[in-house]
């Protein structure tokens, strides 16, 4: 399966792009061999930590089998901690948003539980 990270950044959050660039390699790299079921060949994130007020956009496309959504992180929540915590945040909010937006949805051949226990994994595992 194929996971992909694009980033809508403000570094004012105290997290540059420089610093987020090899945990979202990392978490990538996890999941280049692995196989959930026919349903989703590929999850595209859009990592956003921007100021602005900002609505989550989902969206799957059956046909090719591709599942998107927004991980929208809380700019002044992690703006407003020291660096160590700005990294324990944004490993926080990214499993609980992923779980939050994976329970609305049900695919006819996706595992989502061994998914989600993965993610979580490399979103814990990754040094960066």
């Amino acid at each position: 399966m194929d996971l992909r990270i694009f980033m809508e950044w403000n570094d004012q959050c105290g997290l540059t792009l420089n610093k987020m660039y090899p945990f979202r390699e990392g978490i990538e790299a996890t999941f280049k061999e692995k196989l959930y079921g026919n349903s989703i060949t590929e999850i595209t994130i859009v990592l956003i930590c921007r100021p602005e007020d900002l609505k989550q956009r989902k969206r799957f496309k059956k046909a090719k089998g591709v599942f998107a959504y927004d991980l929208i992180v809380d700019f002044y929540q992690v703006k407003n901690v020291e660096f160590e915590e700005k990294k324990k945040l944004m490993r926080y909010q990214m499993v609980k948003v992923t779980k939050e937006t994976f329970k609305n949805y049900k695919f006819d051949d996706f595992d989502i539980k061994a998914f989600l226990l993965d993610f979580n994994n490399a979103v814990d595992s990754v040094k960066w």
